[in-house]
């Protein structure tokens, strides 16, 4: 099948970012604060203006801090692709998200050949050989 017929299923099983009853409607990550319902991101209190792809894909990220994030489960919990496939989707979204957060978008450590790890505090990438 081809990337189009994947990406044309995927978009109409795409999750929501509303908030539910095992999601709270606001997610705070160090300076970060993202508000579900009204689908608003503000970066040390000042708003900054995403798409809604990457507003799903910086909440996917933070609810799982910690924890990397493989690129297929980024694919399929934020995009909602029900089979895998090989695209750069998730690379070329982390760097433009990445951009529009500015300073702060070094919190999304990308760990080479898996995926991506979001941290806290920047001093846990800075103190990283890895990174």
């Amino acid at each position: 099948m081809s990337l189009a017929a994947h990406a044309s299923v995927g978009s109409s099983n795409a999750p929501s970012l509303a908030a539910t009853a095992s999601a709270p409607r606001v997610l705070r990550a160090g300076p970060i604060e993202i508000d579900r319902a009204a689908h608003r991101l503000t970066v040390n209190g000042a708003r900054v203006r995403i798409t809604a792809m990457q507003l799903r894909l910086l909440a996917h990220l933070i609810e799982h801090r910690g924890e990397v994030v493989t690129r297929a489960d980024l694919l399929t919990q934020v995009w909602g692709y029900q089979v895998p496939i090989q695209t750069r989707t998730v690379d070329i979204h982390v760097q433009r998200l990445r951009e529009c957060l500015g300073r702060v978008g070094r919190l999304i450590s990308t760990v080479r050949g898996v995926g991506y790890l979001f941290v806290e505090v920047l001093e846990e990438i800075e103190a990283s050989p890895s990174a």
